[in-house]
């Protein structure tokens, strides 16, 4: 049986419980405790009648109680069940839209998964950022064997969006151990401001006039990246963050932290700009 209807199961199991629960705890107070509690032995018959309605009335009372919060928690479960199956229609029709043929459609797809991620983390984080990785990888691959000078051009509407989505995600949700692979893709000109790379992997990746200002960048591997025309201003770097032979002309790196602790071992600079003018050792300039 999928997980989804022994999930089904063991709601209906436990609403079937509960309502048995709700009988017995009835026959009990109605019938079990008025004979226990009834002293009218040593009454008159009139005064007798009224002494076990009086019992009756405090059981039924006191039975209604039970009921009402029996209720309450009826009534969550199944609002939790709808919220749960509603979550799941939400991400299957954003996946259903971000695979139409219109961009536009799919342009609503990207954003639908954002909120869905935003209003329901626990359970659909996770997968939201899973699903727009491996989004941006098919929608915008790029050829390591590209020949040098090749044009790149600016990476597609859905994949920006795409992108930008990540960026505005909750990182306190993210899987205790993620990898972001975005290698050999091309991300021309994203505007991702403050997004949260630590150890992702952008090897040949095409970030072109990207915006990664304030990007949390510790541990990325930007081996052969074309970073050219890129601002990196106030990003944050440590000493695994590597940009060997990655190609910085023009960049901005300006109030960029931990730049000297990183590795720009035979990055290519020219008029790019860094703290107080000085390059991290290993750079070498454009010819």
């Amino acid at each position: 049986m999928p997980y989804r209807w022994r999930r089904f199961a063991g709601w209906g199991v436990g609403i079937i419980v509960i309502l048995a629960a709700i009988a017995a705890v009835g026959y009990l107070f109605l019938r079990v405790i008025p004979s226990v509690l009834d002293e009218s032995a040593h009454l008159t018959p009139n005064d007798a009648a009224l002494e076990r309605g009086r019992i009756r009335t405090g059981a039924l009372v006191f039975l209604a109680g039970v009921v009402a919060v029996a209720g309450a928690i009826f009534t969550g479960l199944t609002f939790r069940l709808a919220q749960r199956g509603q979550g799941t229609e939400r991400f299957n029709k954003a996946i259903e839209l971000m695979g139409d043929a219109d961009r536009s459609v799919r342009l609503g797809g990207i954003e639908a998964l954002g909120h869905l991620a935003t209003d329901d983390p626990r359970r659909h984080h996770r997968a939201v950022l899973e699903v727009l990785l491996a989004y941006v990888r098919e929608q915008s691959p790029w050829d390591a064997t590209a020949a040098v000078g090749t044009a790149v051009p600016a990476a597609p509407a859905d994949v920006r969006a795409a992108m930008a989505v990540l960026a505005r995600r909750r990182t306190a949700h993210d899987p205790e151990r993620l990898f972001i692979d975005l290698s050999h893709t091309n991300l021309r000109g994203v505007a991702v401001e403050g997004i949260h790379l630590r150890g992702a992997l952008l090897d040949g990746t095409q970030l072109q006039e990207a915006d990664l200002r304030r990007a949390e960048l510790q541990g990325a591997v930007f081996i052969n990246a074309n970073l050219t025309g890129a601002e990196l201003d106030d990003a944050a770097l440590d000493h695994d963050s590597s940009f060997e032979k990655a190609t910085l002309v023009g960049a901005s790196l300006l109030r960029t932290k931990g730049l000297y602790h990183a590795d720009f071992k035979n990055a290519v600079e020219g008029e790019t700009d860094w703290p107080d003018g000085v390059a991290p050792p290993g750079v070498l300039s454009a010819p």
